[in-house]
């Protein structure tokens, strides 16, 4: 296994640890409550984060049709340095590789970095989401919060997956087919969202006695 394999495994397994400790503390939230609005929002991160995960395991595990789960739920730290991707081209290449093959290599780090960027990105977006739901005392509020894991962070980390696919598997149909089903994802959830958002904010205003003192609404 390449040096190139064993970053990309890392990482994927670190994006999967962040997401499972993320889920573990929407779980509690779920418990907590105190209203029936907080634990829907807290239920609702879950499935997004835990459709994050399942297509960071179809590159993990070279499966894309673990891509096609995460449509049926619906209904360590990495830095890369330029000189050390020269010293790992170098490493693996040393001389006796043709200038074609080491330039490939360049490129699935230069890839690699960029994926990297992105799913850190989108992790670090979804971990601001769940401390939100934490640090906001209202249900209202705890949504705007909960929103970021269904738009910007779903975002960046299917990106980021999209970019890395292209190292992961070695047929460029099978990159594109995946490409096509995380596009799809996206596109879903962002079609779902908004939806799921507008429900849940009626059923807190309707329900909640004391709305009018939380925030501004109008008859």
């Amino acid at each position: 296994m390449s040096m190139l394999e064993n970053a990309t495994n890392y990482l994927l397994l670190g994006a999967i640890f962040c997401l499972v400790v993320m889920i573990f503390l929407c779980f509690i939230r779920a418990i907590k409550g105190p209203r029936i609005a907080d634990r829907i929002v807290a239920i609702n991160m879950i499935g997004t984060m835990v459709i994050i995960t399942i297509c960071i395991l179809a590159l993990y595990l070279k499966e894309s049709y673990l891509v096609d789960v995460s449509h049926e739920i619906r209904n360590g730290k990495i830095v890369v340095f330029p000189t050390e991707i020269h010293w790992c081209i170098y490493r693996e290449g040393k001389g006796k590789e043709p200038r074609k093959e080491r330039r490939r290599i360049m490129l699935d780090w230069i890839r690699f970095a960029l994926a990297a960027l992105f799913l850190i990105g989108g992790i670090t977006i979804a971990a601001i989401a769940t401390f939100g739901t934490y640090r906001f005392k209202y249900v209202l509020n705890r949504m705007h919060a909960a929103a970021l894991v269904d738009t910007l962070a779903i975002l960046l980390s299917l990106i980021g997956l999209m970019i890395l696919s292209g190292n992961v598997f070695a047929s460029s149909q099978e990159t594109l087919f995946i490409i096509l089903k995380l596009i799809l994802v996206v596109l879903f959830l962002w079609f779902a969202s908004p939806v799921s958002s507008h429900l849940i904010s009626r059923l807190e205003v309707t329900t909640n006695k004391n709305v009018k003192e939380e925030c501004e609404v109008q008859e």
